[in-house]
């Protein structure tokens, strides 16, 4: 076997440094360069969402800005009475004879 002489210590530092680099650089460009298109990508994607969302928060500034419509109401015991006053019926009826009335008279004038 042959005697091999020691490392001097200064060059043992220089590979280590030299593989500390080249690891570096390669972990660089095989998993932190490759992320950089998909964040591109994603911050694309987010502007095109805000864009939207700032469309629709324009769409409900509008829409809030609106006047409320007001509707008038009357009194529900008037509008939903479970019966008709007495007195409707008989001007129904009296509205009914009174058309019959001048249809009949009208008719026989002019026959």
């Amino acid at each position: 076997m042959k005697n091999r002489k020691p490392l001097n210590p200064a060059v043992a530092i220089a590979l280590v440094l030299l593989g500390v680099i080249v690891v570096g650089l390669s972990g660089y460009m095989l998993l932190i360069r490759p992320q950089g298109a998909q964040l591109k990508q994603i911050k694309a994607d987010e502007a095109m969402q805000q864009q939207t969302l700032d469309a629709y928060n324009q769409k409900v500034a509008a829409a809030r800005s609106a006047p409320k419509i007001r509707v008038a109401l009357r009194s529900t015991a008037s509008v939903c009475s479970s019966s008709p006053p007495m007195n409707a019926w008989w001007k129904f009826i009296a509205a009914g004879a009174l058309q019959k009335l001048f249809i009949n008279s009208s008719s026989s004038r002019y026959a």
